[in-house]
């Protein structure tokens, strides 16, 4: 008898003629991505999965979402909409123009991808400030080892005990922080506190590229009260000198990504950076007048650098921007599109242990402000080009 949850992907993929693909002369961790891509062990079948009618549970978007990692060579290539078309044809045997009950909650429509359906308001946004030693990220990636230490699970466990303690609506972990392992346990638990998740993923390695994900989990529940949860996987588009570098001295390619996306999820328009994507104007631009909130995860030691980018970005996208970075660099933050002396929501650096700061991005006033330019104080006048219809365009 074999526990599901004993593994990082759905169990269907390790079953083949009816035979777990796993057997004890195999010294095989079910649990290590890597060790399950490098041995070719996974293999979905995606056309039995939907022929199949008789399960007596609903296949969840989380665990359809968590199968994508086993196509890593495609990672950037799969589209929402086939993940949500599946979706519907596994639970509740609809396809093309035939509704399901998910459809009003989990969609994608120019581009862009919707997750819930609640009005937008005021989100509480919880920043993680942890501290862990980014020199063995490298060694273990190019190792195949993980970081699933006791101390980490520690530390993870407490920040996500104050977040939901705090009543986060978002929590943010910096980059390359989550053992892909653990995904699936975190984004549940943030599923029951309906809890958004945006966060760092250790590197993976397959085939001699290396992957740098970030991982956006939106939860959601659909009319009859399932809760479920919508992950995307972003692969880093712009790799850092040194991460280029590093990974190229050990006969390694850095998997390239594309542009980043654009959500929508209970109302709040945002998009998420992984830490050199920031240094990229051109890609920050193309969100003007479009979202409410940027968020950066970022293991980065020029602080100073990206300061200054963090400010521009803030009055220039005229949005909130949150980044999280390893507490060991520090300045991870909640910025508004204020003056200086208030632009920072919450800031932290350094210290040894882990915690969480909160603070409200208040996300109907700066929509007020925007239109009306007027009775709400605490934000800066719009930049020069800004579109207001744009900003409030019914997507």
């Amino acid at each position: 008898m074999a526990d599901s949850h004993h593994f990082i992907l759905p169990i269907d993929g390790f079953i083949k003629d009816g035979k777990l693909l796993l057997n004890d002369a195999e010294a095989v961790d079910p649990m290590s991505l890597s060790h399950v891509l490098n041995c070719h062990l996974y293999n979905l079948d995606y056309q039995k999965l939907e022929e199949y009618r008789y399960r007596p549970y609903l296949v969840k978007m989380l665990d359809l979402s968590m199968c994508r990692l086993a196509n890593m060579n495609q990672i950037n290539k799969q589209e929402p909409k086939q993940l949500f078309e599946l979706f519907r044809k596994v639970n509740y045997g609809t396809c093309g123009d035939k509704e399901s009950p998910i459809d009003r909650y989990v969609y994608q429509k120019i581009g862009i991808t919707y997750v819930g359906n609640e009005d937008v308001s005021d989100i509480r946004v919880g920043i993680s400030n942890t501290c862990y030693p980014d020199s063995d990220l490298f060694d273990n990636a190019v190792g195949n080892k993980d970081g699933r230490t006791a101390t980490k699970l520690k530390s993870t466990n407490r920040i996500f005990n104050q977040a939901i303690k705090d009543s986060a609506d978002v929590l943010v972990l910096p980059e390359c922080y989550l053992p892909p392992e653990w995904l699936p346990y975190c984004v549940r638990t943030c599923m029951k506190n309906d809890m958004l998740l945006i966060t760092g993923i250790e590197y993976v390695s397959h085939e001699k590229k290396m992957y740098n994900l970030m991982a956006i989990a939106m939860p959601f529940q659909d009319e009859y009260g399932h809760l479920d949860s919508y992950i995307s996987f972003h692969l880093k588009s712009r790799y850092s000198p040194n991460e280029i570098k590093y990974f190229s001295s050990a006969g390694y390619k850095c998997a390239m990504g594309d542009n980043n996306e654009m959500f929508i999820w209970k109302g709040l328009r945002f998009t998420a950076f992984c830490c050199f994507e920031m240094a990229d104007i051109a890609a920050r631009a193309k969100f003007r007048s479009r979202i409410h909130a940027l968020f950066a995860v970022e293991c980065n030691r020029d602080v100073n650098y990206f300061d200054d980018i963090v400010g521009s970005t803030a009055r220039d996208l005229h949005c909130y921007v949150v980044q999280v970075n390893n507490s060991k660099y520090g300045d991870s933050r909640i910025t508004a599109p204020s003056k200086t002396e208030t632009m920072n929501v919450a800031r932290v650096s350094g210290g040894d242990n882990s915690v969480v700061v909160t603070g409200v991005m208040l996300i109907k006033d700066l929509i007020e402000f925007r239109r009306l330019e007027e009775g709400k104080e605490n934000f800066k006048k719009k930049p020069p080009g800004f579109d207001v219809d744009l900003a409030e365009k019914d997507y």
